[in-house]
């Protein structure tokens, strides 16, 4: 069987998502890159991106990966991976080629599953079928109320950890006059409102996404520490790795989390180095596919840190989590799960806070008939 690569194609995608839930009647929208790779044997895989620019990720791969990979043996995924990496990225840069990079990593797993006639998550180790899931269910566009009863709900559904986004609005508002402090001092009465919906068994942790400096970031992980919180996520912005190991020096009672937004497995590296942070969160659709994310897991695994998901993309990152012996936990984000169940069929199924993991060979899902038609931009 001729497993050349003949096809690669990549496609911007703006899904629209409803959150009429929770007393909330919200909608947003989720950008995404999805890209099928087609061998001479008329096998295809998918994989996807996120967090960047679609429509430019999708430049990336049609105009720089295509020419690059077209010819190379779909199955040699280490070949295809340094040949796609060094096509798309300078020395060094991580960004928008690593995005490229991982969605067309996902691809070729997703045809030598298929082609073994095992799922992604079997070929990737094998750990366990059913993974332990938290919920990120605590969006900035929820008012207190909706915040709690987003809680309650997600607690009745049998999770017993929830993550809730703060520092919205943060330094990503410059052109705006922004009181860090009084922003703060609103996040704490979310958590607070958040614990008191859950009650004290249940698990909290925040996510910063990378929007506050040191002092502000150290304000309210000591703040947030003193109610329980078990992890801040991306604390600081850029994920700066000296402010992070001095964030963990100031106030060494509350755990760090990073990584989900990191292209670079040398990022990895400096932060576990640097003692920046105490959970590890590799990102199959941004830090270079399976065969990226796993080597950060790795390198977890060997300094004794703990290895979490974070960064949406559940049903891709499942694979990963559940391959993987070291990995310990996936994120339910209720927005990103929600494109995906509009564009997807065949999904694994969370049940009482776990995910479920299937036999079907490959990523186990394909896209929706009509998907792209629907949801495609230019």
């Amino acid at each position: 069987m001729n497993h050349t690569i003949t096809r690669v194609e990549a496609y911007a995608l703006e899904v629209p998502v409803d959150f009429k839930w929770a007393g909330s009647d919200t909608r947003r929208q989720a950008s995404l890159t999805y890209v099928e790779v087609e061998t001479a044997s008329g096998q295809v895989g998918h994989g996807m991106t996120a967090l960047a620019p679609a429509p430019v990720v999708a430049a990336a791969i049609n105009h720089v990966a295509r020419p690059a990979i077209l010819g190379l043996d779909a199955t040699g995924h280490e070949h295809a991976w340094n040949v796609a990496l060094w096509a798309l990225t300078a020395p060094g840069q991580t960004g928008i080629g690593c995005n490229a990079l991982s969605a067309i990593d996902i691809a070729l797993w997703d045809i030598k599953g298929k082609l073994a006639g095992r799922p992604v998550w079997v070929l990737v180790g094998g750990a366990r079928r059913r993974i332990p899931a938290y919920a990120t269910c605590g969006f900035s566009f929820f008012d207190r109320d909706q915040l709690a009863e987003a809680g309650r709900l997600m607690c009745a559904r049998g999770y017993e950890s929830l993550k809730m986004q703060v520092g919205r609005p943060g330094l990503d508002a410059r052109e705006d006059v922004v009181d860090l402090d009084k922003m703060i001092g609103e996040d704490i009465a979310r958590i607070r409102a958040l614990r008191d919906a859950g009650g004290e068994g249940v698990e909290i942790a925040i996510d910063g996404a990378a929007r506050l400096d040191l002092d502000h970031a150290a304000d309210l992980a000591a703040r947030a520490a003193d109610l329980g919180v078990a992890f801040y996520e991306e604390p600081i912005i850029a994920n700066d790795i000296p402010a992070m190991a001095a964030l963990r020096q100031r106030v060494p009672q509350m755990k760090i989390a990073c990584g989900q937004s990191e292209g670079q497995v040398s990022r990895f590296r400096d932060m576990i180095a640097a003692h920046a942070i105490d959970i590890v969160q590799p990102n199959v659709i941004v830090g270079g596919g399976f065969t990226g994310a796993a080597r950060a897991a790795q390198m977890a695994s060997a300094a004794g840190l703990r290895v979490f998901h974070g960064g949406g993309a559940t049903y891709h990152n499942a694979h990963l989590h559940a391959g993987l012996a070291q990995a310990s936990g996936i994120e339910h984000q209720l927005s990103s799960a929600r494109a995906a169940e509009k564009i997807f069929d065949g999904l694994p199924e969370f049940r009482d806070g776990h995910l479920e993991m299937t036999d079907r060979p490959g990523l186990g899902f394909e896209i929706r008939d009509g998907a792209i038609g629907e949801f495609a931009v230019a």
